[in-house]
């Protein structure tokens, strides 16, 4: 077993008194250490009141797949979670990475470590299919038990409010994103995206872990 496997079960073992005592002083949480065939698996829900979002279908997932590592960080596959839709995420040691966008590279930060209760920070989040760029000032709180399936996972949750603008249109509103961190799984296991357009439901879509795996 990898050593981020055991750190993760140290942390799922903790009682329930030393579960509230983490969450009066959250733990310092490094940077995850990934290895080629890692992976993750989301199923992905579109809330019915959203009004924004399109391809996304019932019974869709995202999967992720470490592909290759490098001296700066990781390759990662990206599938789905619209039908036939497949990128190549770089991402750096630190879970960051870059997006181009009329030439100009965007760097996304959606964690940082060590991870604990903290921040803010900014970060900017891209989807170049839609033109849609989204600016959001994020921050990590106190820890959370957070149930997903059958499983349990200790986690950080960190939330992201901002605005997102629609670069050909010129719509924008405002955007609230969420995700929760486990050091466990070294990945979100829950990701909610909710936006506004006009003073409606836009983007209201959840992400919750399907599967894992750890390489090593």
């Amino acid at each position: 077993m990898s050593y981020r496997c055991l750190r993760g079960a140290a942390l799922s073992l903790l009682t329930s008194a030393g579960f509230q005592a983490w969450a009066q002083s959250p733990p310092s949480i490094d940077p995850p250490v990934y290895q080629v065939g890692d992976s993750w698996t989301w199923d992905v829900t579109v809330n019915p009141r959203d009004k924004c979002t399109d391809g996304i279908s019932t019974g869709a997932q995202e999967i992720h797949v470490v592909t290759a590592t490098t001296d700066q960080g990781y390759i990662v596959d990206v599938a789905g979670p619209q039908a036939g839709s497949r990128t190549e995420r770089i991402y750096q040691k630190d879970l960051s990475y870059e997006t181009s966008l009329n030439d100009k590279s965007v760097k996304t930060k959606l964690v940082t470590f060590p991870l604990g209760a903290g921040g803010p920070w900014d970060t900017t989040l891209v989807n170049k299919s839609s033109g849609v760029v989204t600016t959001l000032t994020c921050e990590s709180g106190r820890a959370e038990l957070v149930k997903v399936g059958m499983q349990e996972f200790d986690t950080t949750p960190i939330t992201c409010k901002g605005k997102w603008q629609n670069l050909s249109s010129g719509n924008n509103d405002t955007a609230t994103y969420k995700y929760w961190y486990s050091s466990a799984v070294g990945n979100f296991v829950r990701r909610t995206v909710f936006t506004y357009f006009r003073g409606g439901a836009c983007a209201d879509i959840e992400y919750r872990l399907a599967a894992y795996k750890h390489a090593g």
